[in-house]
C-alpha cells in the first residue's frame, strides 16, 4: 500500500468520479479535495464531457482553479474536450493506473457515503436528490476523523454556520496546518501497516526490461487468471507500472497486477503452487511390501472371521396367513 502524500495547501489538488446510475437512471458527478477533504456533488441525468466541464466551471468560478485534477480512465474523462479545456484553464490531468480504483480512494470513499444516503433515503421512500445539499452541508461541517478538522475550516479557515447550536473556541493554535499534517501522516501510516499486514505484502523486485505476465478479467471459469502473452516493464514509476506488449502497445499497471516471467532456461523462485505441484513427480499411495529375508518360513494366513448370521425366529403376521 503506498499512502497519497497530503498537499500542501487546499484546493490544489482535487479528484473527480461518477457515482452511479441509480435506481432513477441518474447519476452523481463527484468532486473532493484532497487537502481539506470538501467535498461538491451534483445529480447529472446524462454523463457526458460537455455536462461535466459545464459543472466544473461553475465550481471553479467560485473556489478558483486547482493544480491538478485526478481521475479515472472513463471515455468522458480521456476524451479530447476534456484534456483540452483542463489544458486552457492551466489545470494538469492525471490518471489512476487502470483496475486500481485505490489510486484514486479520496473520492471513492466519499463515493461510499453518498451510497448510503440514496440507500436510506429510498427505504424511507424521500427523495434523495432533495436531500443531496443537506449531506453536503453536514460532511463539510463535521470534523474529519483523521484531520480532526472540518473540510470548511481547512478549506475557507471559517466554520460555516448551521441549524445545530455550536460554541466557538476563542483559543486557536497558530499551526493548525502543521497538526492536520502530522494526524494525516499518522493515519495513513497506520492503515499501510494493517493493510500490508493483512494483504501479506511484500515488496516486489521489478526493473526496467523485465518480463512479466499482466492479470486479465476472467471472461469465463475456464479463463486463466493471467495474459499468456509476456509484457516487457519500460517504466516504473512507484507502484505503477508501463508496460509493453508485443504489438508495440504500451499500458499501465499496478505491480500487484504482474508477476514475473521466466523462460525455462533461465532459473527461478517459483511462486506459483500449482506450477510446483505439477513438477514434483506423483506419489504412490500403495505401501510397498518388504521383501521377506527368509524365504523358507511358511507364512501363516490368519483363519477369516465368520459372518455373524440373525437366529432371531421370524413369524408371519397374522394378517398374511391365508
Amino acid at each position: 500500500m503506498r499512502p497519497t502524500e497530503l498537499p500542501k495547501e487546499p484546493w490544489t489538488e482535487l479528484a473527480i468520479d461518477i457515482c452511479g446510475p441509480f435506481a432513477t437512471g441518474e447519476y452523481i458527478v463527484v468532486l473532493t479535495d484532497y487537502y481539506s477533504r470538501w467535498p461538491e456533488a451534483k445529480t447529472l441525468k446524462t454523463v457526458t464531457s460537455a455536462t461535466i466541464l459545464k459543472w466544473l466551471n461553475s465550481i471553479f468560478a467560485q473556489h478558483g482553479y486547482p493544480t491538478v485534477l485526478k481521475s479515472d480512465n472513463a471515455s468522458y474523462f480521456t476524451s479530447t474536450q476534456f484534456k483540452t479545456t483542463l489544458q486552457s484553464w492551466g489545470v494538469q490531468h492525471k490518471t489512476v493506473t487502470e483496475y486500481w480504483p485505490q489510486a484514486n480512494g479520496q473520492v471513492e470513499r466519499f463515493n461510499e457515503v453518498i451510497k448510503k444516503h440514496v440507500l436510506t433515503a429510498q427505504a424511507e421512500q424521500k427523495d434523495w436528490r432533495e436531500s443531496l445539499p443537506n449531506l453536503l452541508l453536514h460532511y463539510r461541517t463535521t470534523p474529519h476523523r483523521i484531520t480532526g478538522q472540518t473540510p470548511a475550516k481547512l478549506l475557507m479557515k471559517r466554520e460555516l454556520r448551521t441549524k445545530i447550536p455550536a460554541i466557538s473556541t476563542v483559543d486557536q493554535p497558530t499551526d493548525w496546518h502543521e497538526e492536520v499534517r502530522r494526524k494525516d501522516d499518522n493515519e495513513k501510516s497506520k492503515a499501510k501497516a494493517y493493510t500490508d499486514k493483512k494483504r501479506h505484502a511484500a515488496e516486489r523486485k521489478l526493473i526496467v526490461g523485465d518480463k512479466v505476465l499482466v492479470k486479465q478479467k476472467r471472461k469465463n471459469k475456464y479463463s486463466t487468471k493471467f495474459c499468456k502473452d509476456p509484457m516487457t516493464i519500460t517504466k516504473i514509476n512507484g507502484t505503477q507500472i508501463v508496460l509493453t506488449d508485443l504489438h508495440g502497445k504500451q499500458h499501465r499497471r499496478n505491480s500487484s497486477h504482474v508477476k514475473k516471467y521466466w523462460t525455462t532456461s533461465e532459473p527461478n523462485n517459483v511462486e506459483d503452487e500449482d506450477f510446483v505441484a505439477e513438477s514434483q513427480p506423483p506419489q504412490s499411495t500403495t505401501e510397498e511390501t518388504p521383501p521377506d529375508s527368509n524365504p523358507n518360513i511358511p507364512i501363516i494366513q490368519p483363519d477369516p472371521t465368520p459372518l455373524r448370521r440373525s437366529t432371531r425366529e421370524k413369524t408371519v403376521p397374522d394378517r398374511l396367513r391365508y
